[in-house]
């Protein structure tokens, strides 16, 4: 075998072992169902929100990052879109970080300021709650409506 069918052979060998290990990940997962919603504040679309979804009793969250029109889609294994059925306490986070500047001591951060309300970031405390049914539609009318006062 010359040099050059060995290392199309071995290129080949890499790239199927490569796509039976991500195979063999997924085989260990849980089922997952889509799910999507939309997120506003005070009536208005909420782009750029963190959401997250935690688990009542389990063991995998899920989460997803409005777009500027405040739509999600939730995904708990990165990067296939999808989420574990049942219920899930839910946070909601949007905050702005500002630009590091040059300090006399070198680039100097900023902490963020979080720009929603901050009982949205506690899923014990905010009020709001997912049921992701066990089926293949899942559920794609989340609804998620945070109030600033």
């Amino acid at each position: 075998m010359n040099p050059l069918s060995r290392g199309l052979l071995s290129l080949f060998l890499v790239i199927l072992a490569g796509c039976s290990s991500s195979d063999k990940s997924k085989a260990g997962r849980p089922k997952t169902v889509p799910a999507s919603g939309v997120v506003t504040l005070d009536g208005e679309p909420l782009g750029g929100a963190q959401i997250v979804l935690v688990p009542d009793g389990g063991q995998h969250s899920a989460s997803a990052m409005s777009n500027e029109d405040g739509t999600f889609e939730l995904m708990t294994f990165n990067p296939d879109p999808g989420v574990v059925p049942g219920s899930y306490k839910v946070m909601i986070t949007k905050s702005m970080t500002p630009a590091p500047f040059e300090g006399p001591d070198g680039l100097v951060s900023l902490p963020g300021k979080l720009l929603t309300p901050k009982k949205y970031a506690d899923p014990n405390k905010s009020g709001l709650s997912a049921q992701i049914p066990d089926d293949e539609k899942g559920q794609r009318a989340l609804l998620f409506e945070l109030k600033s006062k």
